[in-house]
């Protein structure tokens, strides 16, 4: 086959067929069968007036119903030594901007002739916005990039090695110790809640309770919310998962490999071309590459979404059982021994201990300790399972908020578990009671609703979701954000070199909404499996203290006036 330029239509086109090829000049070319353009589609038959070509010199070589010259040795050889190939790759730039016609003026048929053959117009095809991706940069432009994307590259690898600290540090500590809750990113503009101090829980919740926003927080925890507030999510950010230190580490660790990898891109055709340019030429050159990447995360994106909405729904699933069948429960016995106690026990009465000495017993004392015992098994629980600490410091905590004595706190001294073994306390007590002839019925049953629920939270929080579960989880959403930014990086490498900065942008801020999207979902499931910690995502020990606390009073009550 052999090349031909079309004049009138302006593309490159090659000839098929074509019988006695041979480069001379001053020979008939032969008609042709068919005509494929450069892309390999047929153009159809020539009109009439055949095809036009033309010589270094200028000068027309008509090509007429088979009577025309063949185009000079020189012309083909310029033409075939031009890159004609890699032009038409080039994304962005027109192969007709290699035959831009001018009119000669003052010629006799108004016939229009070409430039030198060899002439520049590449490069005026090149100039402005949509320029060879190949081309050197402005030294400029090439500075201010090279400060913006290794400036970026270097700041979130710093950010996140944050998270690399923290991390090491958590493991240098066996699992049960004491973890603080993550820092909170926006959390300036705010006075730190007192410390809960020393009393009675109830009394000092309002010291620290603040209701704003449509948000009622106790400490550092959301209680309440009004549900209409969810419509607008940006009103108020802070404690929810945007808030976590860590989902931004996080973030800080793609943005790096982002800048990182942007940066290579731009110095693969400039100070690393050398080493890097053979590597990314293929990428460079069209979006077929980059877009297969693309589809390929996008489908890596389809696992995150299998592997997270089932995490979601079992950490959910796991926070609404711990709640009902573990501090309601609690609450329920509570409640109900309170107000049992309220009408069976009489004002006072006389109780021999195992000395023989005779002691008054008032009801409102018994049924103070109930409340008491009942409240200090929730405390250990938060303490103990929630927030990592030993059974003295718990034991402690409990006694600062008046829930044990001084006598109380040497006998649980010596237990593991004294969240349960509070429990027996409230059977003996009430079998006593009943023993003793003090009550009417025995009441001792309904302290093991309490118990299980005690129990049920012991239990739930000592068995964990499967470690190779979570460990896969992790690592297939680790591994699709990572592949996401680094083909954002290719895409913003790629935009820089042809000049478009808008793009460049648009494209990092776009790839960074789904790894954003993924890791939040990741962080809250991971809070959320233990929602008795410090962290802000966590339920509330003071509130639960006081709801038992004001649950048991109510019940009192009611009994009372009737």
């Amino acid at each position: 086959s052999s090349i031909c330029l079309c004049s009138r239509t302006g593309s490159i086109t090659h000839v098929a067929q074509v019988r006695d090829v041979r480069i001379c000049s001053g020979r008939v070319m032969p008609k042709v069968g068919a005509e494929l353009d450069w892309f390999g589609l047929p153009t159809g038959t020539p009109k009439k007036g055949g095809f036009e070509f033309y010589c270094n010199d200028g000068t027309s070589l008509g090509l007429n119903a088979g009577k025309g010259q063949r185009p000079c040795r020189a012309q083909l050889q310029d033409f075939l030594h031009h890159d004609v190939t890699h032009v038409a790759k080039t994304p962005k730039v027109r192969a007709g901007a290699f035959f831009q016609k001018e009119e000669i003026k003052g010629h006799p048929d108004g016939s229009f002739r070409s430039p030198a053959f060899h002439s520049t117009a590449f490069e005026e095809g090149s100039k402005g916005k949509e320029r060879n991706v190949f081309d050197p940069l402005d030294p400029t432009f090439l500075w201010v990039n090279r400060i913006v994307l290794g400036g970026g590259a270097v700041a979130s690898y710093v950010a996140s090695m944050r998270l690399k600290t923290r991390i090491s540090e958590r493991a240098s500590h066996p699992v049960a110790h004491r973890k603080p809750g993550n820092p909170r990113m926006f959390e300036f503009g705010e006075v730190a809640p007192p410390p809960p101090g020393t009393g009675r829980r109830r009394n000092l919740v309002a010291g620290f309770t603040e209701d704003m926003n449509g948000i009622r927080r106790v400490g550092n925890h959301i209680t309440r919310y009004d549900a209409l507030m969810m419509t607008e999510p940006f009103y108020n950010i802070k404690r929810t998962v945007i808030d976590d230190e860590i989902l931004w580490l996080l973030q800080w660790q793609l943005l790096s490999a982002t800048f990182t990898v942007a940066l290579l891109t731009v110095e693969s055709t400039h100070f690393l071309k050398p080493i890097l340019f053979n590597l990314t030429k293929d990428l460079l050159e069209s979006d077929h590459a980059i877009q297969r990447l693309s589809t390929f995360a996008k489908i890596m994106g389809t696992f995150n979404a299998f592997f997270l909405g089932n995490i979601t729904g079992q950490s959910l699933t796991r926070f609404s059982a711990l709640w009902s069948n573990g501090f309601q429960k609690i609450g329920q016995a509570v409640a109900k021994v309170s107000a049992l106690l309220e009408h069976d026990l009489p004002e006072t009465w006389n109780e021999r201990r195992t000395t023989g000495e005779r002691v008054v017993k008032h009801r409102h004392e018994v049924i103070n300790d109930i409340s008491r015992w009942s409240r200090t098994s929730c405390c250990l629980l938060f303490e103990m399972l929630g927030r990592g600490r030993t059974v003295p410091e718990a034991l402690q905590i409990a006694q600062d908020a008046e829930l044990l004595t001084a006598e109380e706190v040497q006998l649980l001294t010596s237990t593991p578990t004294p969240y349960i073994t509070i429990w027996t306390w409230h059977h003996r007590l009430l079998k006593k009671l009943s023993k003793d002839g003090v009550i009417s019925a025995d009441h001792s049953g309904i302290t093991w609703d309490g118990w299980t629920g005690a129990y049920f939270v012991a239990q739930q929080q000592s068995k964990q979701l499967p470690y190779q579960f979570m460990h896969m989880l992790t690592a297939i959403v680790k591994s699709s954000n990572t592949l996401a930014m680094c083909v954002a990086g290719l895409q913003v490498g790629r935009a820089v070199l042809m000049g478009d900065e808008i793009e460049a942008v648009l494209d990092l801020l776009t790839s960074m909404l789904l790894p954003l999207i993924n890791n939040s979902i990741l962080i809250f499931s991971m809070n959320l499996s233990n929602p008795m910690t410090e962290h802000f995502t966590s339920l509330s020990e003071e509130q639960c203290d006081a709801d038992i606390d004001n649950d048991g009073e109510y019940m009192r009550s009611q009994m009372s006036q009737s």
